[in-house]
C-alpha cells in the first residue's frame, strides 16, 4: 500500500488536498437531492408512539422509517421497484424486491441484509405477503399459472386458458418447506367476482395476506373472490369461509358486507376479531377500515368498529390497516393523491395524525411501530452531476458519531484516505474528468474509533461546460466507445465507423419491433426541471422509421424524452428535439435509437445531447469533448491489449507503462498527434505477471489507469 500511494503520489493521481468541501450547514441526517418529502397534514396528542415504515416508488425507489414529522430515521435508495417495507419479528425488516428478482429480503436491526427468502416448487414469489415468525419460520404467498381448458368450466371459456393459483408455503427457521396450500385444489374458478373467465390469463383468487390466528391456524384474504377464508394449518381444510359466494356467516349489522379487501388480520388481544382494509370496489363509492367479531357458534358477523374518512376516499387496490397497542389504528389509503398514514383514535371518530408525499405515488403497506434499531456502519450515496459529484453519508441510529472519513481509490480494494469531515455530505470538483472512482466513508465516534466501511460506491465523473455535450464520443472520433449496439429476439446487426466518421448500423436482420436492434449510450445524468436539446444527423440507404427515447434504465423504463417514432431518408437529415425532466433525477439514464423492424441500414453522427441554459449563452464546440483516457481492452489480458484515448486539440502526446514500484517499463507512443479518438497496441509478452500503470499525457492533461497482465 505505502508503494501505491507513493506512486500516485508521484504522478499527480490526485491528491487529498485536491477535494473540495461544499460549505453545507451540517444537519442530523443529510438527504439526497432527490429525496421523496413525507409532510403531515395533521399531527395530534394521542397518537401512538413509533416511527413510519414507508417505501416509495415513481422511477425512484427508496425504503424509509420516518419520524411523525416526516424527517427520516433511516432510509435505503433500492435500483429495483420495491413493495411492502415492513417491520418483522425479532427487529427484523423485510421487503419485497420485484421484478425481474421476485423476492424478499430481509434486513437486522443493524440495517444489515441478511437473508432473501424465495418460492419453492417451481412457484414464483408473490409480493403480497411475507409473515415472519417469532422462531425463525415464514410464511410466503406464491403463484404460478396453470393451464386450464375453461371451456369444460365456464360456457365459451378459452379452451387455452392460463389460471394464476396461489399458494401459501410455509417454513421453519432453516428454510424447509413445511407446509403448502395451494388455492386451486380448495377453491373453485368460478367463484371469482368481476372477473372475466372468458380471458386467456384469468386472476380467480388473488391472495394478498396471510396470517397466523390465535388457535394456530391460518386466516388469509383472497380479494377476487371478496372472501376471508380461515384454514388448518395441519390438514390445510377449509373451517370457515366468509363473504364472498360461498359467506357462511349471517352479517348483523353491516348490509353491504366487504369487497376486494386487502390485509385481514386478527386484532391483537381480541380472539375471533379481525381488521381489514375494505376497498369496496364494485360495492360503494369509498373505501373504510373495519373490525369484525366472528361468532363461529352462532354463524354471526358483527362490525364493531368502523373508520370511514370525512373526504370519502375510494381506493379500489392495495391499503392496509394496523391495530395499535395503544387501541389506535393506523391505515393506509395506498392510491396518488390520497394520505399513506392515517392514525384513528380507538373510537374511530377522531384522526389524530394523516400525512402523505409531496408528490402522488402509490403505497402498498405502511406501518407503525416503536424499534431502536443502530446501524454498524454508515450508508453512502454519490449523486454525479455535471459540475460535481455529491457525497452523502449517514450512520443511522449511532448517536455517538462526530466525524466522517473519506476515502477514495481507483480499485475497491485499495481505498485510500482523502479527508475527515463534520459535515454528512460533501461536494468535489477538483476530479479527473471521466473517471471512474470508488468512494467509501467510515464514521468516528467520540471517542475516536472507527467504524466499518460504509457500502463503496462507484462513480463514473463527467463533468461537462455549460452548454457542452453531455454525451461521450457523440462525434464517434473514429471509435465506437461508449456505444453499444444490441440485438434481442430475432434482430441481427453489426456496427462499426465507416470512411465519413459515421456510426454505421449494418442490418442483416431486422426483427419484428423497433426494439429489437438498439444503439445505446448509458449512464447519462438528467436533473429534474432542467431542459436538455438532442440533436444528431442521421441517414438510411432508404426511407425508413425509427425511434429514439431518453429513457430510465431500470425496470419501469420511464420515457423522460418524449421523442417516439421519427422517419430518415437517404439523404443525411439533423433532428432536434427538447424536453423538460418532469421526473426525478437520474444519473443512470440511457440513450436509445431503436432501429428494428424494418429494412435498411442506419447512419448516426454528431449526436449531442446538452443542457438547455439561459439566452445569449454560447455553446463552444471545444467544451464538447474533454481529454479522455480509458480503461485497456481486455483487462486482465495475457499478451497484448489496446489502450484507447481522446485529445480535443492537437499536441505532443506520451503514452508510458510503469510497473507496481513506479519504474518505467516502456514508452508506447511519444508523438504529435492530431486531435480525435486514438487506440495504441501494446505487448507484454517480455513482462512478467502482474499489476502495470499506464500514463497518458498531452498538453496540461496527465492521467494513469492500471492494468492486469497475466500470463
Amino acid at each position: 500500500m505505502k508503494v501505491l500511494i507513493l506512486f500516485l503520489f508521484l504522478f499527480n493521481f490526485f491528491s487529498p488536498a485536491e477535494f473540495e468541501k461544499g460549505s453545507k450547514r451540517r444537519t442530523i441526517i443529510s438527504l439526497p437531492s432527490d429525496f421523496p418529502f413525507f409532510t403531515p397534514s395533521i399531527n395530534l396528542p394521542g397518537k401512538s408512539e413509533g416511527k413510519i415504515f414507508i417505501d416509495h416508488n415513481d422511477g425512484r425507489s427508496y425504503l424509509m422509517i420516518l419520524n411523525d414529522d416526516g424527517s427520516p430515521f433511516f432510509y435505503w435508495k433500492t435500483k429495483f421497484p420495491t413493495s411492502g417495507f415492513e417491520p418483522q419479528p425479532g427487529g427484523k425488516i423485510s421487503w419485497n424486491e420485484g421484478w425481474p428478482h421476485r423476492f424478499f429480503i430481509v434486513m437486522d436491526s443493524t440495517f444489515t441484509i441478511t437473508d432473501t427468502l424465495t418460492a419453492v416448487n417451481g412457484y414464483s414469489t408473490d409480493p403480497h405477503e411475507l409473515e415472519m415468525l417469532p422462531g425463525g419460520g415464514y410464511f410466503i404467498s406464491c403463484f404460478k399459472e396453470i393451464p386450464v381448458d375453461m371451456s369444460l368450466i365456464y360456457p365459451g371459456g378459452n379452451p387455452d386458458a392460463l389460471v394464476i393459483d396461489n399458494s401459501i408455503q410455509e417454513f421453519d427457521e432453516n428454510k424447509n418447506l413445511i407446509f403448502e396450500w395451494k388455492g386451486i385444489d380448495h377453491f373453485e374458478i368460478t367463484d371469482a367476482i368481476h372477473v372475466n373467465l372468458l380471458g386467456s390469463l384469468i386472476d380467480f383468487m388473488h391472495l394478498n395476506s396471510i396470517a397466523v390466528d390465535y388457535d394456530n391456524n391460518l386466516i388469509i384474504s383472497s380479494r377476487n373472490l371478496c372472501e376471508i377464508t380461515k384454514i388448518n394449518r395441519t390438514n390445510g381444510e377449509i373451517i370457515w369461509r366468509l363473504g364472498g359466494n360461498n359467506n357462511q356467516f349471517y352479517f348483523l349489522n353491516d348490509s353491504l358486507r366487504f369487497s376486494y379487501q386487502h390485509d385481514a388480520k386478527p386484532t391483537p388481544g381480541k380472539p375471533n376479531h379481525y381488521t381489514l382494509f375494505d376497498n369496496a370496489k364494485y360495492s360503494y363509492d369509498y373505501s373504510r377500515v373495519v373490525e369484525y367479531y366472528v361468532d363461529t357458534l352462532n354463524m354471526t358477523v358483527k362490525k364493531v368498529w368502523e373508520f370511514i374518512p370525512e373526504q370519502q376516499y375510494f381506493s379500489a387496490h392495495k391499503g392496509n390497516a394496523q391495530r395499535l397497542p395503544n387501541g389506535n389504528t393506523f391505515a393506509n389509503f395506498a392510491l396518488e393523491d390520497m394520505p399513506k398514514a392515517v392514525e384513528i383514535s380507538p373510537e374511530g371518530d377522531d384522526v389524530l395524525y394523516q400525512a402523505d408525499f409531496s408528490d402522488q405515488v402509490q403505497c402498498y403497506r405502511v406501518f407503525r411501530k416503536k424499534c431502536n434499531y443502530r446501524a454498524y456502519k454508515p450508508y453512502l450515496i454519490a449523486e454525479p452531476f455535471h459540475d460535481r459529484l455529491r457525497l452523502v453519508f449517514n450512520h443511522f441510529g449511532d448517536t455517538t458519531v462526530t466525524k466522517y472519513q473519506i476515502f477514495y481509490g481507483d480499485d475497491p480494494q485499495i481505498l485510500l484516505p482523502a479527508f475527515v469531515t463534520e459535515e454528512t455530505s460533501v461536494e468535489l470538483t477538483q476530479l479527473n474528468n471521466n473517471y471512474l472512482y470508488y468512494f467509501a466513508v467510515k464514521s468516528i465516534d467520540s471517542d475516536g474509533n472507527y467504524s466499518e466501511f460504509s457500502n463503496v460506491e462507484k462513480v463514473k465523473t463527467h463533468f461537462v461546460a455549460p452548454g457542452g455535450n453531455i454525451l461521450l464520443n457523440g462525434g464517434f472520433g473514429q471509435s465506437t466507445i461508449n456505444w453499444f449496439l444490441l440485438t434481442e429476439n430475432n434482430g441481427n446487426a453489426s456496427g462499426s465507423i465507416n470512411s465519413a466518421g459515421e456510426y454505421e448500423i449494418d442490418i442483416s436482420e431486422a426483427g419484428e419491433k423497433f426494439s429489437d436492434i438498439q444503439l445505446r449510450q448509458n449512464d447519462i445524468t438528467l436533473i429534474k426541471g432542467k431542459t436538455y436539446e438532442l440533436e444528431f444527423d442521421g441517414r438510411s440507404d432508404t426511407d425508413r422509421l425509427i425511434e429514439v427515447v431518453i429513457q430510465r434504465a431500470g425496470p419501469t423504463y420511464t420515457a423522460y424524452s418524449q421523442i417516439g417514432t421519427i422517419i430518415i431518408h437517404d439523404y443525411t437529415k439533423h433532428f432536434n428535439f427538447s424536453f423538460e425532466m418532469n421526473s426525478p433525477n437520474d444519473y443512470t439514464a440511457r440513450l436509445v435509437f431503436r432501429c428494428g423492424k424494418y429494412e435498411g441500414n442506419i447512419f448516426l453522427d454528431n449526436i449531442v445531447l446538452k443542457e438547455e441554459g439561459p439566452v445569449g449563452i454560447k455553446s463552444f464546440e471545444s467544451d464538447r469533448q474533454v481529454f479522455s483516457l480509458s480503461q485497456n481492452y481486455p483487462n486482465p489480458f495475457n499478451s497484448a491489449t489496446s489502450i484507447s484515448f481522446f485529445i480535443p486539440r492537437e499536441g505532443h502526446t506520451t503514452l508510458e507503462i510503469y510497473d507496481l514500484l513506479g519504474r518505467k517499463v516502456t514508452t508506447v507512443l511519444n508523438d504529435n498527434l492530431k486531435s480525435g479518438q486514438h487506440s495504441v497496441s501494446f505487448s507484454a509478452k517480455n513482462l512478467v505477471s502482474g499489476v502495470y500503470f499506464y500514463k497518458l499525457e498531452s498538453g496540461n492533461f496527465r492521467e494513469v489507469r492500471k492494468m492486469l497482465y497475466l500470463k
